[in-house]
């Protein structure tokens, strides 16, 4: 079970989730949002670590992609909906503790926190209004991926759903932090327990920027087949990695890069033959197939065309067993030549469809 878990990690760590296609440009547009004026920016609140983000994720664009990082700061007086969309979202929990004085003795204690979840409905609410957001006009080949920080001169602990400092959803990066000093965790290492900085968000939420924009999951999760259902294993959760509280390090270890750039192939793959099932279903709505439309000259230029796909995938297929994912990247991106070539054939039959209508009588 050890080889099998320590193999599986190393050559095909799982993936979060594929990029919905491949984007030649990434653009994290990092909204910083402090609780105090900008006439003292950044003199109590602690400091967002985006240079470090940026190290770190820009270096993850594989060949013919970028990856940039657009920082925006603003303030709770100044962004009023985004006070609006903090001050909605704060809740409080109670809970019995024990004040110290004997074991049978407790005391109510009362917890402020964030619901991300509302958070993330009252920022939709104003989207196109926060600073840095609505401003930019991103192209169909541009991802933009928001990531919203609230940086809290409070020395009140204050958290995302009780227990997280970044929480990523499907189109936004949640992210909070204070001046609260460290907090004790439930998890434990060697019999010590583990310290959250509450000041230092940084490595939360690139974890949660990595989830959602480039598909890495956390080595301490992976998929069982047998059950269905995503499983957690805290062997290698102290790996260089920004996931979970047992590692302290921000950069990735090879094997998570690699799952970044085979999460960008993935995609690639499935633009590919998504064209091709379209390329399938072209004549459709007439009720013929491909093979019955197309006359003979330009079915055995579709056909060539086809079988150079083929050898193109299968090239791509290979390179990206042996771990080579330039090479694997030059055969996807040289396919788009075929699907357009297959593409211009059946464009040139349908021009030559002409419509007869006969009555019988």
């Amino acid at each position: 079970a050890l080889a099998m878990r320590t193999s599986q990690l190393l050559l095909a760590p799982p993936i979060a989730s594929r990029p919905p296609r491949f984007y030649e440009r990434i653009r994290l547009a990092v909204l910083v949002v402090t609780d105090h004026g900008a006439a003292v920016h950044n003199q109590h609140a602690p400091p967002v670590a985006t240079e470090e983000l940026a190290a770190v994720l820009e270096p993850l664009a594989s060949a013919g992609q970028q990856v940039v990082l657009e920082r925006v700061d603003t303030s709770l007086e100044e962004c009023l909906l985004c006070a609006a969309a903090y001050t909605a979202s704060l809740k409080e929990h109670t809970s019995a503790v024990t004040d110290g004085s004997s074991p049978a003795s407790m005391a109510i204690q009362t917890q402020s926190y964030v619901d991300s979840a509302e958070l993330r409905h009252w920022l939709q609410h104003f989207w196109l209004q926060l600073p840095g957001v609505g401003q930019h006009r991103h192209s169909t080949s541009e991802r933009l991926l928001p990531v919203v920080v609230y940086s809290l001169s409070s020395p009140s602990l204050t958290l995302l759903d009780r227990t997280q400092q970044a929480v990523a959803f499907d189109d936004v990066v949640l992210a909070v932090q204070s001046r609260a000093g460290h907090a004790q965790l439930h998890e434990q290492c060697a019999g010590e327990p583990r310290l959250l900085d509450a000041a230092d968000a940084t490595r939360a939420t690139l974890a949660a920027v990595l989830q959602l924009g480039f598909g890495v999951s956390s080595p301490s999760t992976t998929w069982s087949e047998a059950h269905e259902a995503v499983e957690h294993d805290l062997l290698w959760a102290d790996v260089r990695t920004p996931f979970g509280p047992f590692s302290a390090h921000t950069q990735l270890s090879f094997a998570q890069r690699d799952a970044v750039s085979r999460a960008a192939l993935y995609a690639r793959f499935e633009e590919v033959l998504r064209e091709v099932r379209q390329l399938h279903q072209h004549f459709r709505e007439f009720d013929v197939t491909i093979d019955e439309m197309l006359s003979a000259a330009d079915h055995l230029v579709f056909l060539r065309r086809l079988n150079l796909l083929s050898s193109k995938l299968q090239h791509a297929r290979s390179y990206l067993t042996l771990h080579n994912f330039d090479s694997a990247q030059y055969f996807m991106h040289s396919s788009q030549h075929e699907l357009r070539a297959m593409r211009a054939v059946l464009n040139r039959t349908s021009h030559a469809v002409l419509s007869h209508v006969h009555c019988p009588h």
